[in-house]
């Protein structure tokens, strides 16, 4: 069977980082090849480009919202058995594609999240509908994610729950780098919160915290995306320079983590929250968001604050001084994180595979 993967590009991101490790284990079994709307270079881009088996097929290195992508997929989408489709614009493209070819093709869409800006607008709640009727089968990371679909109007025959993974052992058996590195002391307590630099996530609620917190705390950033020019101007107006690193997009993330004391994710909305396992596997404490999908992810290993509540936040990070709290918390962490093994998630993959293409 031969299967392609769509999806906008490979910045930093849950879904771009989840299909660059699931690529190789879903090669065990099927030929599988990648499609980027936008082939920029960027360090999962160039992990993916170390895999000589797969194909990475670039319609160009620009805007992801150019029409002209849909005439392109056209053409491509007819040499497949099946294509897996990640994210917006994406989901649109291939859709219209598909339509336009008249192709018996079975697509399989992956939501991601249980919010974004077009569920607000009754015009393109409507267009999202026509266009999930399109697709085969839409696998929802989270029981969430299937609720808000069949809110929206999506038959539940069409939907199924396949949580995402991360490769546990990667985390849980990696090395931590010494502080110095990341200059920071022995006695500093280092926050780090992994996360693109997009509307759904609240970098804005972490740092106010740390103006409820005394100075040991530092906070690293680690990412990139539209909005850092923001987050970057609001520490300066805090006069949090000294205390918060932005160190980019990283690919020896799980070293990072390991140096590191307490990971959160703050976020106004999530799918899943696959940051927030990579950092429980990594043997933090996770003090995350309780909003959809996340809350799921974290709760009854990590703790949950109230979304954009900066004393919630700070109570929450300052209890975990209590060293026995801290290692209990820590354990409960990294026992939920096996949870969510990458090799689950790929064989459910699989089976759904095999399921579409009897059918």
């Amino acid at each position: 069977m031969r299967v392609l993967h769509v999806i906008n590009n490979l910045g930093m991101g849950g879904a771009e980082s989840l299909l660059v490790s699931m690529v190789p284990l879903l090669q065990e079994n099927l030929q599988v090849d990648v499609l980027l709307l936008d082939g920029s270079d960027t360090p999962l881009v160039r992990r993916l480009e170390k895999n000589d088996r797969v194909n990475i097929i670039i319609l160009s290195k620009g805007s992801v919202y150019n029409p002209i992508h849909i005439f392109r997929l056209i053409w491509i989408i007819r040499q497949y058995d099946l294509v897996h489709v990640h994210l917006f614009p994406a989901m649109y493209f291939v859709a219209i594609a598909k339509f336009l070819s008249f192709s018996n093709i079975k697509l399989v869409f992956t939501e991601h999240s249980t919010g974004n800006r077009r569920l607000k607008s009754w015009f393109f709640r409507i267009i999202d509908r026509i266009i999930y009727l399109k697709y085969s089968k839409i696998v929802c990371i989270t029981p969430e994610v299937r609720k808000m679909l069949i809110s929206l109007g999506v038959h539940h025959s069409k939907l199924c729950v396949i949580y995402n993974g991360i490769e546990t052992d990667q985390f849980i058996l990696a090395k931590e780098y010494n502080r110095s590195i990341l200059g920071y002391e022995q006695e500093d307590i280092i926050l780090i919160m992994v996360a693109a630099f997009r509307r759904e996530k609240d970098h804005s609620t972490v740092i106010k915290s740390l103006l409820r917190l005394d100075h040991r705390y530092k906070l690293l950033l680690a990412g990139g995306g539209y909005q850092k020019d923001q987050v970057v101007e609001e520490v300066s107006s805090l006069g949090l320079e000294d205390r918060v690193k932005f160190i980019g997009i990283r690919n020896d993330i799980e070293r990072v983590l390991k140096t590191c004391d307490i990971g959160i994710l703050s976020s106004h909305w999530e799918g899943f929250g696959l940051a927030a396992v990579e950092a429980m596997a990594a043997g933090l404490p996770v003090v995350a968001s309780n909003v959809p999908g996340l809350s799921d992810v974290v709760k009854g290993g990590g703790i949950l604050f109230e979304k954009g509540d900066v004393i919630d936040l700070a109570s929450k990070i300052v209890s975990l001084e209590d060293k026995d709290y801290y290692t209990n918390i820590q354990k409960r962490c990294i026992e939920k994180a096996k949870k969510y093994d990458l090799r689950n998630t790929v064989n459910h993959l699989f089976d759904l595979y095999k399921k579409l293409s009897k059918n």
